[in-house]
């Protein structure tokens, strides 16, 4: 299971490095989902940091480059999860 896994296991270790208050949300909405067959909680937290990037306010300059900022950070993430089975 571990190597079945290991590529999503280090897809959700990156998330939580760069953004560890994330794993709170995660269990907890890992734990309202009543049947699950798999491994989702990768991207359940890559989906998190998607909304919450959609969710920021552009109305200033700093809040641009905290947006960029935040596309930045997740492109990697997204590449890891979209470039494995």
């Amino acid at each position: 299971a571990a190597k079945h896994f290991a590529t999503r296991l280090d897809l959700l270790c990156h998330i939580f490095l760069l953004q560890p208050q994330l794993a709170a949300d995660v269990l907890h909405r890992c734990s309202e989902m009543s049947e699950r067959q798999e491994m989702t909680e990768d991207i359940l937290a890559l989906g998190i940091c998607v909304e919450q990037t959609k969710l920021l306010t552009l109305t200033s300059f700093h809040e641009c480059e905290s947006f960029v900022s935040r596309v930045e950070f997740l492109q990697p993430c997204l590449d890891r999860a979209f470039s494995h089975k």
